[in-house]
């Protein structure tokens, strides 16, 4: 049953029977007061027959032969009582109109009252009256008369008399009825309501403790309760949690298979850095079991020259509240050391670090071969080169002797090759440097026109040889920029659209201004590139075209460089092209 039904059987079932209670009460009311109108008419009948009684009394004393004697008119006097009698029978006629045993005998009363009339119709003065009641006959049909008139009224008076003497009685009854029926109801309806309410709480609570119960048991791992029977609210809602549960259940198999299966190391810390929670993944990693971390301080595994620095960092995070990374260095169980890259996250509500720590000693390793490999190619390539192109420069100046235009020739080509390796040497290690951050920006207001003068300037002779002709705009923008920097991405720019633009065409620069940034373009009438290469052109060693190696020499670190000089500009630098159609690379910088 829901509980809307519920409701409304708790309020309708005492309301019922208060209508029935109150119909009841109603009733013996209408009794009682029935009774009160049953005594009053027994009074009022009793009235009219003393009065009629009264009235043939009078009748009576006005036939009597000495009625005249005494100085009133007899027959009319006995007319007028006569009247009153039958006046006095017409109500008393409509009082007992509803009582027939009643009403038979007013009517023989009445009829022996018509009698007793018929005989007042011989009398013509008082001796004939006189002479009538000493007669024999007539005193026989006076009795008789008296007699009927007395028997009726008396049947009535006794049958009336009864009703008015049982009257009292009967409304003291039913007023005690009327206490015990109002005791008995007010009683029952608070029992009633009372008792419904206990059973309804009773169901309600026992279906709800399932519920509550339910939330102790998913809260604590146990097995759910048998779901609840029925379509009440409370079965619903036990049906959707059984639902969530499960789904929640699946959800934490899942995890636990991530948390099982992960190669990062996944634990949680409390405040004072005590591991009170960790991953499976900690023995590959760290060579530790997980019993063997619980309760264990982190910095009791860190190495000794990260445990400072961690714990600096660890204290910020929970300072600041906000996700963090940093890197430190763990000892293994084997003594080996593992580089960790740890991104932590304080939940102030639980008072605990939640951590992952991903193993970042390959990355570290690469970073550290790059490292040797860059000092590598500055100290043991680019000054070996350096001398090596001295040389070459100083066989065509003929500082040891002149050789022969092939011998020239060759050391010409030579030297081109070795230029060609000190440069992509130089990007290299251009390139490390900015993205390291590195690279120190003397950032000055300067205008991109003067800028993209420069640079076709600086490529002049590169044009001619190309029959490329560079058209420059004729607009201005100021930008903050560093200008020796940036003249570097425009000539890279530059230099790609001459190398790549078929002879007697043109390279054009445009500068345009929108809102929040000013943007440089150089446009092209090449080759064009395919949309699934235009990302990777930014990408160290990545030419446009394989085909066109051989034809335009380049180290493929040009884009490489333009891109990491125009981020450290906070810019952004791409380009829009389609195959045959030419393209037009464009570098955004926020206004100055």
């Amino acid at each position: 049953m829901k509980l809307i039904h519920r409701g409304l059987i708790l309020v309708l079932v005492p309301v019922a029977f208060e209508f029935i209670f109150v119909g009841t009460l109603f009733g013996m009311m209408h009794q009682a007061e029935m009774e009160v109108a049953r005594a009053e008419k027994a009074r009022e009948i009793i009235t009219h027959l003393n009065r009629i009684q009264r009235h043939i009394l009078v009748w009576v004393a006005g036939l009597s032969p000495y009625a005249s004697l005494s100085g009133t008119p007899g027959p009319a006097k006995a007319r007028l009582a006569a009247n009153n009698v039958k006046e006095e029978f017409k109500r008393l006629r409509k009082v007992v109109s509803d009582e027939p045993e009643q009403l038979a005998s007013v009517d023989k009363m009445e009829k022996s009252w018509d009698d007793g009339v018929k005989i007042s119709v011989d009398i013509k003065d008082a001796w004939s009256m006189y002479s009538l009641f000493n007669s024999s006959s007539g005193l026989e049909r006076g009795r008789g008369l008296m007699s009927g008139l007395l028997d009726y009224s008396d049947a009535i008076r006794n049958q009336t008399e009864k009703i008015e003497n049982e009257s009292p009685e009967r409304q003291a009854e039913i007023r005690e009825y009327m206490k015990i029926w109002l005791s008995f109801g007010l009683t029952l309806n608070v029992v009633l309501a009372v008792a419904l309410a206990f059973y309804f709480n009773r169901v309600t609570a026992a279906r709800l403790a399932v519920v509550v119960d339910n939330t102790r048991r998913l809260a604590g791992g146990l097995p759910l309760n048998k779901p609840l029977r029925g379509d009440d609210e409370f079965a619903r809602l036990d049906k959707v949690f059984n639902n969530m549960a499960r789904d929640i259940n699946v959800l934490a198999e899942k995890e636990r298979a991530l948390l099982v299966h992960a190669v990062d190391v996944i634990c949680s810390l409390d405040a004072d850095g005590t591991i009170s929670d960790v991953s499976p993944a900690c023995e590959k990693v760290w060579g530790y079991k997980v019993d063997e971390l619980l309760s264990k301080r982190l910095m009791s595994i860190v190495f000794e020259d990260d445990q400072n620095a961690t714990l600096e960092r660890i204290s910020l995070i929970k300072k600041t509240n906000a996700d963090s990374t940093f890197e430190n260095r763990i000892k293994r169980k084997d003594g080996r050391l593992v580089d960790m890259l740890w991104s932590l996250n304080w939940s102030a509500d639980q008072k605990t670090f939640f951590c992952v720590a991903h193993d970042n000693t390959e990355r570290k390793n690469a970073e550290r071969m790059k490292q040797d490999f860059v000092a590598m190619l500055s100290h043991d390539l680019r000054s070996p080169l350096n001398s090596v192109q001295a040389f070459f420069t100083m066989l065509r100046e003929k500082v040891y002797g002149s050789l022969n235009d092939k011998g020239m020739n060759r050391a010409a080509s030579l030297e081109g090759t070795v230029s060609w390796l000190i440069e992509m040497i130089s990007d290299l290690l251009d390139i490390d440097k900015i993205e390291a951050g590195l690279a120190d920006l003397d950032l000055r207001e300067a205008s991109l026109r003067d800028v993209a003068d420069r640079a076709s300037e600086a490529l002049s002779n590169l044009a001619d040889e190309s029959a490329v002709e560079i058209v420059l705009p004729t607009n201005d923008a100021k930008v903050l920029i560093d200008d020796d920097m940036f003249m570097r991405v425009v000539t890279n720019l530059l230099s790609n659209a001459i190398k790549y633009s078929p002879k007697k065409s043109t390279v054009d620069v445009e500068i345009s201004q929108a809102e929040g940034y000013v943007e440089l373009r150089v446009i092209d009438h090449g080759p064009g590139i395919a949309l699934e290469n235009q990302e990777s052109v930014f990408e160290r060693f990545k030419q446009i075209k394989e085909s066109d190696t051989k034809k335009h020499r380049s180290s493929g670190l040009g884009l490489a460089v333009s891109k990491a000089i125009v981020e450290q500009h906070k810019g952004t630098i791409g380009v829009t092209s389609a195959p045959g159609e030419g393209s037009t690379f464009w570098v955004r910088l926020p206004v100055a």
